[in-house]
């Protein structure tokens, strides 16, 4: 899948759910795998931060978008994104949703898709999620 990185050195996690546009979903026992730790509270912290992006389904369970980890952290400039995003009054979902649209502003390519190219200027999605949060906040 475009804008989600293979992890070195270790098995990636079987994913608990797929969604048809955010892709696969993680629980916390898999990011806790991913992120080497054994720590559920730093897990937490990092949702309250907004370094974390979480969603939860009607059932409650939290869960994670596999997207937004690069090798064994969190992608960083997904994470500038994401503390935008978490300051406008959306769920989890709707944040996700953001990540995986295409955008007119980023020539018709997912948020997610531009600032995992290489070859584009991550400051540019990071721009938008900034703007986006601006708009969700005033409507």
């Amino acid at each position: 899948m475009t804008g989600t990185p293979r992890l070195p050195d270790r098995p990636r996690p079987t994913p608990t759910i797929t969604d048809p546009l955010i892709g696969p979903l993680w629980t916390i026992d898999d990011v806790l795998a991913i992120l080497d730790s054994h720590d559920r509270h730093h897990v937490h912290a990092m949702v309250t931060r907004g370094d974390l992006l979480q969603v939860r389904t009607n059932d409650d369970w939290a869960l994670y978008p596999a997207f937004q980890f690069d090798w064994s952290d969190v992608h960083p400039p997904i994470s500038a994104a994401l503390r935008h995003l978490r300051r406008a009054p959306v769920d989890g979902w709707t944040i996700a949703t953001w990540f995986c649209q295409p955008a007119a502003e980023l020539a018709n390519r997912s948020p997610r898709e531009w600032i995992y190219d290489r070859n584009l200027d991550n400051t540019i999605a990071i721009q938008l999620a900034a703007d986006t949060a601006a708009r969700w906040s005033t409507t």
